[in-house]
């Protein structure tokens, strides 16, 4: 199926014979979300594309990040957590491929690497029955460096269900639910600034419906605790009153 594969100034220079949907999977794989047989043809291609290649060639790099966001767009198509765990795994790898010194499209950098890694560890941490603190922990570290750093990140090559701020509103809201013992009143003022963000922002209010509604489960759930003595602050109480609006 594919005759030459050159990456040149990073872009594949390739003449298909065969399926057009690979030539637009090399390039831009948003170009064929949303149909789970057409990324289906772009996991086995990209997974035969890395097994061929070497560490050190950056068509590996290129490989294993499609393979990663394939699979996670086949997570958000069909909700299998199996997807969700290969994306997880595919995404660890691509941190640690070398990749190209002047990087550009279809090639994501690192801060975007980990973008994706670290939103694919919180949606499984929701999923699960019984999620881990420390993958809470780690990601609620990372969500907070990218949210400094959003304006290396956008061109992430693929939707996400939220924005990164949401993303770290509903860690805290987990660690909350794992932690709620050793959560302190900062917790809750960090969570209302957020949700204030979030309600401020221009954001769909589809995508903003998951984090608001931690949100305002935690509160509650973070009074009935030890720390039910603690009288939420005016910012924590207002912003409630805006959820209760919204």
């Amino acid at each position: 199926m594919i005759n030459s594969v050159s990456l040149g100034s990073n872009h594949y220079d390739s003449s298909i014979s065969g399926s057009p949907l690979v030539t637009s999977c090399l390039i831009y794989l948003p170009s064929v979300l949303g149909c789970l047989h057409h990324l289906d043809d772009c996991i086995s291609y990209f997974q035969n594309a890395a097994f061929l290649s070497t560490i050190s060639d950056p068509r590996r790099a290129l490989s294993v990040q499609s393979l990663a966001r394939a699979r996670f767009e086949r997570y958000r198509l069909s909700g299998q957590l199996d997807e969700l765990e290969l994306s997880i795994l595919h995404f660890t790898e691509a941190l640690y491929l070398p990749l190209p010194w002047d990087i550009r499209p279809p090639f994501l950098n690192i801060v975007q690497i980990l973008c994706l890694l670290t939103i694919a560890i919180v949606l499984r941490a929701e999923e699960s029955e019984q999620p881990r603190a420390e993958d809470v922990k780690f990601c609620i570290m990372c969500l907070r460096y990218l949210r400094g750093q959003w304006h290396d990140v956008p061109n992430l090559l693929i939707d996400i269900p939220r924005p990164v701020t949401g993303f770290l509103l509903g860690a805290l809201a987990l660690q909350v639910q794992l932690e709620a013992r050793d959560v302190g009143r900062d917790h809750i003022e960090e969570m209302a600034e957020l949700c204030d963000e979030l309600l401020n922002s221009n954001n769909s209010l589809e995508s903003l419906t998951s984090p608001i509604m931690a949100f305002a489960r935690t509160v509650p759930a973070y009074l009935r605790t030890s720390n039910r003595w603690q009288i939420p602050s005016e910012l924590v109480i207002d912003c409630l009153r805006k959820v209760t609006m919204r």
